[in-house]
């Protein structure tokens, strides 16, 4: 393969040529496409990457802490930006900030790989600081955010679609009598960076609003963090509401705090609201809004390698959509 004598491969040939068996033949293929040196083309098969235009591309997931609870979906989309990697032989590495500027310290070594030009692109998974983004742009430097953005700035971003799924949720709930729908969302960041848990959801419940001629009140929505702790304080404070002023629904983010709204209902019989959250997986709830972060993470890859090299920037937005799940509504 190497000395560009084999153009295509497939499993059969493997196991006729070897004696392997069709698992051994699959595995060695997949190991030899994640070294780049295979690319699979529908009705083509593997075909054998010429060397001389074989590239591998490094990338890097910029987040702030792997720790951090604020950011429960780091992981599943990394999932997704992984296997997209693999399937082209590219590389994929993981950086933490710990909430430092990365413009101002010259030391580290994101700045490095910045200015140098050691690596291809970023995905941006964490709030970074507005003069990161303007660094990286100043540098022109390829990357993409997820689930927030940057006012002022030209930049692509992948995130939920909000806007959709609440419509469809608030379609659902009018046509079953429910018209004080409550909304628990993350915390406003300090520095004016959009996030999509707060104002891209905040802007989708108050559009569905609007749409169905439910009036805004804003004592049913409330700012939560992303512990249980978080979600018990908030899903408190719309019950200290008198009791006809109470939501019936109450619609909450992030899915962490969930928890804790679920927590506090269990003690309080005498209201017991439909609480419908946003998770990644199939969970035990009447109704839900199901989103697939691992898919977030494959689309973000889509966006950054089809802008590498753009001589402006980048700066398409892309939404991913929801499913509005229903049990024995």
């Amino acid at each position: 393969m190497l000395a560009g004598q084999i153009t295509s491969i497939s499993e059969s040939k493997v196991i006729h040529r070897f004696g392997v068996s069709n698992a051994t033949a699959r595995r060695v293929l997949n190991e030899i496409q994640e070294e780049g040196l295979l690319r699979r083309i529908v009705g083509k098969g593997s075909v054998v990457v010429n060397q001389s235009e074989r590239v591998i591309k490094e990338f890097g997931i910029v987040f702030f802490d792997i720790f951090n609870r604020k950011e429960p979906f780091v992981g599943k989309i990394g999932e997704g930006i992984e296997e997209m990697a693999r399937e082209q032989g590219n590389h994929i590495h993981f950086y933490t900030t710990r909430q430092r500027e990365i413009a101002k310290d010259r030391h580290t070594s994101l700045y490095y790989l910045v200015t140098r030009r050691k690596i291809n692109g970023f995905f941006v998974l964490s709030p970074l600081p507005a003069a990161d983004i303007e660094f990286f742009l100043k540098e022109g430097m390829s990357f993409v955010v997820l689930e927030n953005d940057y006012p002022g700035l030209e930049v692509a971003t992948v995130m939920p679609d909000f806007e959709r799924a609440l419509l469809t949720a608030c379609e659902r709930l009018v046509k079953m009598g429910q018209t004080r729908i409550g909304l628990v969302t993350g915390a406003k960041n300090k520095d004016g960076i959009l996030t999509s848990n707060r104002d891209f959801l905040l802007a989708a419940y108050r559009k569905s609003l609007a749409k169905y001629h439910l009036p805004y009140d804003e004592r049913l929505v409330v700012e939560s963090g992303y512990t249980e702790e978080d979600g018990h304080r908030a899903i408190k404070k719309l019950s200290a509401e008198a009791p006809g002023c109470r939501p019936e629904t109450v619609i909450t983010s992030p899915f962490s705090a969930y928890r804790g709204v679920k927590e506090f209902l269990a003690d309080k019989p005498d209201w017991q609201p439909l609480v419908i959250p946003f998770a990644d997986h199939e969970i035990d709830e009447q109704c839900y809004f199901l989103i697939s972060y691992k898919e977030m993470g494959r689309e973000a890859f889509r966006v950054l390698t089809a802008g590498l090299g753009a001589a402006v920037p980048y700066a398409k937005k892309t939404l991913i959509p929801m499913q509005f799940i229903t049990h024995n509504l």
